[in-house]
């Protein structure tokens, strides 16, 4: 049953159909109908609007609605050394072993299939967080700490859902999804793309994944690295996705766990005696 799930989940047409999600996302919305939908959508989904920068009759189409900013000060970013990049739900946390991370229960993908490489072994043992955002959440990723930023790729690859559900099915899933990757000084960082996510954006810079075809790679080095302070922002989905997060270093808070819901500032590491 499993492995018929998976066919059927792969056989899908994945880019077919995000391009008529992104088509609906991007269609002005009449300015009297959007505070009574997206309202309405908040409602069905427990979506948090209070932090929203602007009015919802502001938002002209649903992705500006789903990519809208937060207030000023609305979060404060924790004072530890690691902070969650992104909204979601923890979909996995663990250490990195004989080259695997764990997807789900049951499931393990490469670190260098999921990064592009072909020296897997410098990520042994390090750590990882693999974040969920589903469409009620804040949709923008933020760097973790302060970061020099090396490198951002583009990985064409699939657009698989990659909610719970498929994330239990298919296996490899991040690893076949179109990504980008942002690599930095002990660590990195992956967004995932996935069904209906109509593009990953680098904040200051391109729509990276938007209308390339699943083959399609670019690559972008910087001499010297872009620094980023943490909680500045990244990227952003353009619907939810996932996040995975790996460092070397500290261990994560023993306390976080699968299912526990997360924010952007979040502390991910044990607080200091």
């Amino acid at each position: 049953m499993k492995n018929t799930r998976n066919l059927a989940l792969k056989a899908l047409p994945d880019r077919a159909f995000t391009k008529i999600i992104s088509s609906l996302t991007n269609r002005r919305i009449p300015k009297i109908a959007r505070k009574t939908l997206f309202s309405a959508f908040a409602k069905l989904t427990n979506a948090e609007l209070s932090e929203a920068e602007a009015e919802l009759s502001s938002y002209k189409t649903w992705d500006a609605f789903f990519t809208r900013k937060l207030k000023p000060n609305a979060r404060s970013i924790d004072s530890c050394a690691l902070t969650s990049p992104c909204d979601g739900k923890i979909a996995a946390i663990g250490r990195i072993r004989e080259g695997k991370l764990l997807q789900v229960k049951g499931l393990t993908y490469s670190i260098d299939e999921l990064l592009h490489i072909d020296t897997p072994n410098e990520w042994e043992n390090a750590h990882y967080l693999t974040i969920y955002l589903s469409p009620a959440n804040y949709h923008r990723v933020h760097a973790p700490k302060k970061i020099n930023i090396s490198q951002i790729r583009h990985i064409g690859g699939k657009l698989l859902p990659v909610n719970p559900w498929s994330a239990s099915v298919v296996e490899n899933l991040f690893s076949q999804n179109e990504r980008v990757i942002f690599s930095f000084d002990k660590g990195a960082l992956v967004m995932v793309g996935a069904t209906g996510v109509s593009g990953i954006s680098v904040t200051n810079g391109p729509i990276l994944s938007k209308k390339h075809h699943f083959t399609h790679q670019e690559n972008h080095r910087y001499s010297p690295p872009l620094t980023y302070q943490q909680g500045q922002e990244l990227g952003i989905f353009h619907l939810g996705s996932t996040v995975v997060l790996i460092w070397i270093g500290t261990p994560p808070n023993e306390k976080l766990t699968i299912g526990q819901p997360i924010s952007m500032g979040n502390a991910l590491l044990s607080p200091k005696l």
